[in-house]
């Protein structure tokens, strides 16, 4: 999900790039440092959200999980 989240912003940041030139200060829209960045948080984002359902399902007992079904 990472993968295709960072497959569609990242083409459409480089589009978006250039209408935001004129705001942008001391800083390039294409920088390569921000492009990795931007990844770098949204692959944490993604980690973190998958991470903390399966610690709760670690601690749940399979046999009580399988009796409720």
């Amino acid at each position: 999900m990472a993968g295709l989240g960072l497959a569609i912003a990242v083409p459409l940041m480089l589009t978006v790039a250039s209408l935001l030139s004129s705001v942008l200060f001391a800083v390039s829209a294409t920088d390569p440092a921000i492009l990795t960045g931007l990844a770098a948080v949204l692959i944490a984002v993604t980690i973190a959200a998958c991470a903390v359902p399966a610690r709760r399902a670690l601690r749940l007992d399979p046999l009580r999980a399988l009796q409720y079904e």
